[in-house]
């Protein structure tokens, strides 16, 4: 499934709930919310039905641009792996802020805590990670 195919499934279900939606000001955030749980959907079962890693290829090693890039692949998984440990209520906000952008009133609204806690928790999660990707690449 791709990014297109989520948001096709979400503008879908908006499609079918679009007779119960008494407040058409809420769309924005029903959309997002609703976008939210097809991400997660999808990566539940990406990782239900995660392939083995592909086998290492010397030759293809050799090549700087190929060998930075799987580096930084590599530093990405870790990075999401440690995002993954992460609660699902911290998770959330993380995602919400550094990946869809939205503001910390935005996310206030969705998860239903103060803005003050939001950034709180940013920062937290944050500096978190930092200490946690900085063990694991051993800097």
């Amino acid at each position: 499934m791709t990014a297109e195919d989520i948001v096709q499934n979400v503008f879908l279900k908006l499609f079918e709930k679009l007779d119960t939606i008494n407040d058409f000001g809420s769309i924005r955030f029903w959309l997002l919310k609703t976008a939210r749980n097809e991400v997660y959907g999808y990566f539940r079962r990406a990782k239900n039905h995660k392939e083995e890693a592909l086998e290492e290829n010397e030759e293809l090693l050799t090549d700087t641009n190929l060998g930075r890039e799987i580096e930084e692949k590599e530093a990405q998984e870790i990075v999401r792996n440690e995002i993954d440990l992460l609660p699902t209520e911290l998770r959330e906000i993380f995602v919400l802020r550094e990946y869809s952008e939205l503001s910390y009133e935005e996310i206030s609204q969705m998860v239903g805590v103060s803005k003050e806690i939001v950034k709180s928790r940013l920062f937290s999660i944050r500096q978190k990670l930092i200490k946690n990707v900085s063990k694991r690449i051993g800097v």
